[in-house]
């Protein structure tokens, strides 16, 4: 969590200054989604720092034109395989789409299609170890992609009465359907509009429109927001995303580049303001830090301490191990 913070402030430095990219990582480290899933041993940080480095190291690529960066922003797109293969496949699929636009509106299709080949050559060897090692280790007949199936045969991706069933309800009855997909996106979105920032009203969205909408970061905006995009997709296809726990987790990897969408969203408000009177950025900026200390004064402790009660895991359990 800590390194993935950081990775937060360089790629905004880059895209941006040093002072913008402090705002980034406050804004990172404010975060209970980001606070919450940091202190568990879930997987989602893990894959949440190897994705931010490699729109890191894309975002190097664009700027200085060298094929390192695509390099190594191939071997850490293999690391999220390796950590979480679903997440890796997709937010994959997402940054070969951009790159592939990029070169047709820059008319530069030979040199990012070279960028590309390199990406996938150095994302090779962690995909082939991860699938060499799952047909030895793994147990059943589930493909290498779904170990989850070698547990549980009904715990895969698609519609269907099946999925899920004996495992957990959705919406009060088994099996998945499109209709339970679109909402599983609404409660997705509900929770992280609360969760994401810890904002009331859920406004922790607030400042991504901005940078969407606005000329001068709209060009960086598409890179950050493809991967989030792709989650969103590929995880209405997973039946058990009602189920929402340590916040919308499913969607937690890529939600870090959001929360460089979200300054420079900021920053393009700001400059929108600059030409008049200082006082109406003391008042967006007032208005900012207001919100960040509704959070931590409010929100994140409530939120904090119901994991006292999460799934029954208390301070005892290591007492009872021990005796």
């Amino acid at each position: 969590g800590a390194a993935t913070s950081i990775v937060v402030f360089k790629l905004t430095e880059r895209l941006s200054d040093w002072r913008w990219a402090l705002v980034a990582w406050a804004l990172t480290i404010s975060s209970p989604f980001f606070l919450i899933l940091g202190g568990s041993l879930m997987s989602h940080m893990a894959a949440a720092l190897f994705i931010t480095l490699a729109l890191y190291c894309v975002v190097l690529w664009q700027r200085s034109g060298s094929i390192r960066p695509a390099g190594l922003a191939g071997i850490c797109l293999g690391l999220v395989f390796l950590t979480r293969p679903y997440t890796a496949s997709l937010v994959g699929f997402a940054l070969g789409l951009w790159l592939l636009a990029r070169g047709v509106r820059n008319k530069a299709l030979p040199a990012t299609l070279k960028a590309t080949l390199v990406l996938a050559l150095c994302a090779a060897p962690c995909i082939v170890a991860y699938v060499a090692w799952t047909r030895v280790h793994v147990v059943g007949e589930a493909p290498p992609a779904h170990m989850h199936a070698a547990y549980d045969p009904t715990d895969t991706l698609g519609f269907g009465a099946d999925k899920g069933r004996g495992w957990l309800k959705t919406w009060g009855s088994w099996g998945h359907t499109p209709a339970k997909a679109l909402r599983s996106v609404h409660a997705y979105l509900e929770h992280t509009s609360l969760h994401l920032l810890g904002w009331p009203a859920g406004l922790s969205f607030l400042f991504v429109l901005p940078a969407v909408f606005y000329r001068r970061s709209r060009r960086c905006a598409a890179l950050l927001i493809a991967p989030f995009l792709a989650l969103t997709a590929g995880h209405m296809l997973y039946w058990a995303t009602q189920h929402v726990g340590y916040g919308a987790r499913y969607w937690f990897s890529a939600v870090r580049a959001l929360m460089v969408l979200s300054t420079l969203g900021l920053r393009e408000l700001h400059r929108s303001l600059q030409p008049a009177r200082a006082w109406r950025n003391a008042v967006l900026f007032g208005w900012v830090l207001s919100l960040i200390a509704w959070n931590l004064a409010v929100y994140f402790p409530a939120k904090f301490s119901e994991l006292h009660q999460l799934a029954g895991i208390r301070a005892d359990l290591a007492r009872t191990v021990r005796d």
